[in-house]
């Protein structure tokens, strides 16, 4: 019960340094049930931030399944309602640290769990996205440069210098990839790029790629109502000209690959 959680979190905080792997990852997933519960009612503060702070440490685990187990629960508890208000932003900041320190992992897996962690964490920081998440952008796996991008876009800060990665990647990488960097491009609150990055966003409504077009395009329109929007009325209006959905024989909303820039054009 509610009334037990104070007494339940030591023990299980003890148990993360049980000699068997079985032990700590079970003490791993009770401390995500019982945290979480306290989080959705705000109660035992204090004990969900030692539990927390406990994960952190098992971020080091010498088993990867330890160290994907935790990390999967550090961004289960950072993506629970009112975890900000309970676990408190200094945690966060240091839970983000503590995930991008295992971005070095060998293990495509614990690396994923980091940065799904990462993710839900850096909604809450005070801290920019850290210096470790920029290499893998590029990474050798089409799932970890996803994973990234998402991570990236989970900051609340302005993505103006990693637009040009996200067009390009927009046009060229592999299908999940384009899809993050399009749920990245569509953020808006914040809003995704600042009103700084209109003239790369206006560049961009001329690409060949019909996805990328529609993209910038869609990334404007926080800033529509800015005045400085207006030097991308020549290009919106070319945007207009294009055929509707030409390679769908049916209406259907946008998605990564079959956009519609004159329909967002038209929006604007």
């Amino acid at each position: 019960g509610f009334q037990d959680i104070d007494f339940a979190i030591p023990p299980l905080i003890s148990a993360l340094d049980d000699p068997e792997t079985e032990v700590r990852i079970a003490a791993v997933e009770a401390l995500r049930s019982i945290a979480s519960d306290a989080i959705r009612v705000g109660s035992h503060d204090d004990a969900v931030r030692a539990a927390v702070s406990a994960l952190m440490v098992s971020l080091k685990d010498s088993q990867p399944s330890v160290r994907i187990a935790t990390a999967k629960t550090l961004a289960y508890l950072a993506a629970s309602k009112r975890s900000a208000g309970v676990i408190g932003f200094q945690v966060m900041d240091t839970a983000v640290a503590a995930l991008a320190a295992t971005l070095g992992d060998r293990d495509d897996d614990i690396r994923l769990a980091a940065l799904g962690g990462l993710a839900d964490c850096g909604k809450f920081a005070s801290v920019p996205p850290p210096a470790a998440l920029i290499p893998t952008l590029k990474d050798e796996s089409a799932r970890i440069r996803a994973a990234a991008v998402s991570a990236l876009a989970g900051f609340p800060c302005n993505l103006d210098p990693w637009l040009p990665f996200l067009l390009q990647s927009l046009e060229h990488d592999e299908p999940g990839v384009r899809d993050a960097c399009a749920l990245a491009m569509s953020r808006d609150s914040p809003p995704a790029v600042s009103i700084a990055a209109v003239p790369t966003l206006v560049a961009a409504l001329g690409s060949r790629a019909r996805n990328v077009r529609h993209h910038a395009a869609q990334a404007l329109k926080p800033h529509v109502r800015d005045a400085r929007v207006s030097i991308a009325i020549p290009a919106l209006l070319s945007l207009l000209r294009e055929p509707i959905y030409p390679d769908q024989p049916d209406y259907r909303i946008p998605d990564t690959y079959h956009s519609d820039p004159a329909e967002e054009a038209a929006d604007l």
